[in-house]
């Protein structure tokens, strides 16, 4: 158990102080406070650590912001070794403490440090993000958090996860997690106060479901009156594009968790479970269905989207029916669940209504 708080800053000038560190989530959200303080302050003020991050990206031409992200966070996955905080305490550096701690191709660090520095550099080039806690064995209350990654908000008004922790990460990976919950290093970028904000176990159907129906009645509305669909001219239409990208973004950036969440509960899901699942999969492919943009086609036909939940979906239904079997006999939800994945490999255009209205008939039933 932790109980003291480090703080290093100012690179080989190290200033470090010590604090009582509060337990599990508290003492977790007290520490990312001080970590978003160093972020903003670092990216803003120091010109040493701007002339350092220029010279990563000089390769990049001016405004490829996806050229500099990747440069920048193959710089923090690789270039700073993995290292454990000492035992009893929880440490955090700054961008410059990290770098400088050893010989520059000898900097070190654990998951927090490396998001440190990674949402620092981010900030020096205008990109904001934010921090996301992860807990592996739902034991928040008791344990706290067990790992911490960044996520950026893109100027194309995509979102964008950044784990820079395993040397095997690519851009846009996240390891799957019980509990997942997010803190905000610039006030008002993300709409979340300076909090940790879950999104994860339990309530996540309850919180995103009835604002993605709600939101597409809205795009329906406002996709039918958009100049994609009433200029010519390219400049509307690829303005009323990108408002559908983004958007489609946002709700593949809300459906995630779900599966993240049921994934983390194998094989031991229920039918509530597997219902979130595929109403968050049917929310997807109604938006991709109404509104096919390219980068929206490109995007959910690619392996890491419609395929890799529809085999989500069938290994939560095998292992739901395993359950079921072995509890003498599967139950009337799991088969009405069982029908609804079967159907949307068949049919994959079940309206979002009906999804939603099982998902509340399993809750009412539970």
């Amino acid at each position: 158990m932790h109980e003291r708080l480090i703080i290093v800053r100012n690179g080989q000038r190290q200033a470090i102080s010590i604090r009582a560190l509060r337990h599990g989530a508290d003492g977790n959200e007290q520490t990312l406070r001080e970590a978003a303080s160093m972020v903003r302050e670092d990216s803003a003020s120091d010109q040493e650590l701007r002339s350092f991050v220029q010279n990563l990206i000089s390769d990049c031409a001016p405004g490829d912001y996806p050229c500099a992200v990747s440069k920048l966070f193959e710089f923090s996955r690789d270039a700073i070794h993995y290292g454990d905080d000492p035992f009893g305490v929880e440490r955090i550096a700054d961008a410059w403490a990290t770098l400088n701690l050893a010989k520059p191709d000898e900097a070190w660090g654990d998951c927090g440090d490396k998001a440190i520095l990674l949402a620092t550099m981010l900030g020096v080039i205008g990109i904001p993000s934010q921090f996301i806690v992860q807990n592996w064995q739902n034991d928040v209350l008791d344990h706290g958090f067990d790992h911490v990654h960044v996520e950026a908000f893109m100027p194309d008004g995509s979102i964008l996860q950044l784990d820079p922790t395993p040397r095997s990460a690519v851009l846009g990976w996240e390891a799957p997690s019980a509990v997942r919950m997010r803190f905000e290093i610039w006030p008002g970028v993300n709409g979340q106060s300076a909090k940790l904000d879950r999104v994860g176990v339990g309530s996540i159907w309850d919180q995103i479901a009835p604002s993605l129906i709600t939101q597409g009645v809205q795009f329906g509305s406002q996709f039918a009156q958009s100049e994609i669909q009433q200029s010519r001219q390219s400049s509307a239409r690829s303005a009323a594009e990108q408002q559908v990208n983004t958007q489609w973004e946002s709700l593949v950036a809300s459906a995630l968790p779900v599966f993240q969440s049921v994934s983390a509960k194998l094989p031991n899901i229920t039918a509530d479970d597997l219902a979130g699942a595929v109403a968050a999969y049917q929310a997807l492919e109604s938006f991709v269905a109404q509104y096919p943009t390219p980068y929206v086609l490109e995007q959910w036909n690619s392996p890491a989207y419609k395929a890799a939940a529809v085999h989500d979906l069938n290994l939560y239904q095998s292992a739901l029916t395993a359950l079921g079997s072995a509890a003498s006999g599967t139950s009337t939800a799991t088969t009405s669940v069982a029908g609804i994945v079967q159907s949307l490999t068949e049919n994959p255009l079940i309206p979002i209504t009906a999804v939603f209205a099982l998902v509340m008939l399993l809750k009412r039933g539970s």
